[in-house]
């Protein structure tokens, strides 16, 4: 009886130690498409910034001098916004760029080529491989009315990804939030910055934990249906 015990306790261990690198696979599967979620979700917050400050004067572009989002007026700050004529043969070398923020003055002309012109009213999430450096963007195509010659307008918001295997940009705290199962809702500004990050980093991720739990009950049922099995047989 007790190398049968021992036996199915080794099974059942057997299971967990496969059953959870399975979830390790998921788990980071699912944590790398949270992540791209949360960046999509930032640029399309940024392209409604701009369009919202976006306006048209004699099919020419008026744009504020600095924008709300600070990066977008820091040269080379990793995020970027340009604005293009919705129709292109997307052979450009930049002669088609209607407005560039300040930080993407030194980003280099051949990503132009790149940039996706989706229809009036579509959006497009894409990555960017350029040379060394990777991307993310978001891409909408709008179209202004100025009297009777309305004018198509492509914005691209970039967002340099380069070392995100190496070095990921810094989460915030609303991503932290989502990560640890938090509803959209929750407000991360009640306390200071730290201190949200502290309470974050301290949580427990309950869906995790539900998931691997799940998984255990149901492995130490099958073995006590298998104890419970040999037992009638012997």
């Amino acid at each position: 009886m007790n190398s049968l015990k021992a036996r199915l306790t080794f099974s059942a261990l057997l299971v967990i130690l496969l059953i959870l690198p399975v979830i390790g696979i998921t788990l980071n599967n699912a944590f790398e498409s949270h992540i791209k979620t949360s960046i999509k979700n930032e640029l399309i917050a940024y392209s409604y910034s701009i369009l919202a400050v976006t306006e048209i004067e004699n099919k020419h572009i008026i744009m504020p001098e600095q924008l709300l989002e600070n990066r977008f007026n820091v040269i080379d700050s990793g995020l970027y916004a340009l604005i293009q004529k919705s129709t292109s043969n997307n052979q450009n070398t930049g002669d088609d760029n209607l407005w560039l923020s300040s930080s993407a003055l030194t980003l280099e002309s051949t990503i132009y080529k790149t940039l996706n012109r989706p229809n009036v009213g579509e959006t497009s999430f894409y990555e960017v491989l350029n040379d060394t450096k990777q991307y993310f963007v978001y891409t909408i195509t709008v179209s202004f009315n100025e009297g009777s010659h309305p004018l198509g307008i492509t914005l691209s918001i970039l967002i340099d990804q380069t070392d995100l295997d190496k070095n990921p940009r810094k989460l915030t705290p609303r991503e932290c939030a989502q990560l640890q199962g938090f509803p959209q809702d929750y407000i991360v500004d009640a306390v200071s910055l730290g201190q949200i990050y502290k309470q974050f980093g301290n949580s427990v991720c309950m869906k995790v934990i539900d998931a691997v739990a799940d998984q255990m009950v149901d492995t130490l049922a099958n073995a006590e249906e298998m104890i419970k099995a040999k037992r009638d047989v012997a």
